[in-house]
């Protein structure tokens, strides 16, 4: 599991809201903090692996987020929060990879914030 933790400001920290809203929770982070992952497994036995990853996201599974989008305003009736469910699940991906010298190595580039599995199955 790979997760891109990024602390809030000292601004922040100190109780200055002053940017704050209440559908806009994000400033307190400094804009677009991604990473960029290398992950790297040795002893594996040589061959293919089927990774599959779940990402969750502000763009993957955040009802916050659609929400938000969708103008922060109170959810007026169950066609709305259905909407919202249906929209806020995780992405899923699929792909396999070939190990090399019973190393196998995966780069991923995650958003602020973003938590991703992955799972690792030898074909």
């Amino acid at each position: 599991m790979l997760y891109n933790y990024r602390h809030f400001s000292r601004l922040y920290a100190m109780g200055e809201r002053f940017d704050m809203t209440f559908t806009e929770r994000y400033t307190p982070f400094s804009p677009e903090q991604a990473m960029d992952a290398h992950l790297r497994i040795e002893d594996v036995e040589d061959g293919e692996y089927l990774v599959q990853e779940t990402i969750l996201s502000r763009r993957h599974g955040s009802a916050f987020d659609i929400w938000s989008s969708m103008g922060g305003l109170e959810p007026e009736g169950q066609e709305e929060l259905d909407y919202i469910k249906a929209r806020a699940t995780p992405a899923m991906r699929k792909f396999t990879v070939e190990t090399r010298h019973h190393a196998l190595e995966l780069d991923a580039w995650l958003d602020m914030l973003e938590v991703r599995l992955l799972l690792i199955h030898k074909r």
